[in-house]
């Protein structure tokens, strides 16, 4: 009864909440993948399979033959990407250096203003004046060598 019961469950479970797999990839999808050479990746690692299941010579050339041109491609496209990126922006320096830092930063827009230590602990001493915090971290960083050198 229990078991019964239990596939019974499983199997409308699985149909009201089915498995999608989302790869890591999607998210960090750069802005001139298209979906071409989306589909391209795709014949490319189906290729590799193939090559690896069979173990064949023809289909290794067949694999290395379509990864230079899939490369060649990606290359093409990035290039095309970055170049009509920036000649649109071409006017404005200002443009420029925003696009540039949009590229480079990862994570999002750092505060302007910067963030505030409120207190160290420094031999079960709190210490919350400033100057005394940048003194105590200045001679704990100057003398790192010194104290593994004597450890």
């Amino acid at each position: 009864m229990y078991d019964k019961f239990s596939t019974i469950l499983f199997t409308v479970f699985e149909r009201c909440f089915p498995l999608v797999r989302v790869s890591r990839k999607k998210f960090k999808d750069k802005k001139w993948v298209t979906s071409a050479i989306k589909k391209s990746s795709e014949t490319k690692s189906q290729l590799y399979k193939k090559w690896m299941n069979s173990k064949n010579s023809i289909d290794k050339d067949y694999y290395k033959d379509y990864i230079k041109i899939y490369n060649k491609i990606l290359k093409k496209a990035e290039s095309d990407y970055y170049s009509s990126t920036f000649n649109n922006k071409l006017n404005s320096s200002k443009k420029i250096w925003k696009e540039i830092n949009s590229i480079c930063s990862s994570g999002s827009k750092r505060n302007s203003a910067p963030s505030n230590i409120a207190k160290l602990v420094i031999n079960g001493k709190t210490v919350t004046d400033a100057t005394q915090m940048a003194n105590e971290l200045n001679h704990y960083f100057s003398n790192v060598g010194l104290n593994l050198a004597n450890n």
